[in-house]
């Protein structure tokens, strides 16, 4: 497997790590410990639950 550093002007660096595909999630999943946000109907953003439940209590006092 090949990796790849990237840097940025900051001076901060990232490595990204390949996944393979039998753990990567699929298209509409959320990887373990994360839940759908639920913004709105169409919303597919993963968040922690402890976020969505912030999200859920933010737009109910709207």
């Amino acid at each position: 497997m090949k990796y790849v550093t990237l840097s940025t002007a900051a001076g901060l660096t990232l490595a990204l790590t390949p996944v393979s595909a039998a753990t990567a999630p699929g298209p509409d999943t959320c990887l373990v410990g994360y839940v759908w946000r639920e913004a709105r109907p169409t919303d597919r953003v993963c968040v922690t639950p402890k976020v969505r439940d912030r999200t859920a209590l933010e737009n109910r006092l709207k």
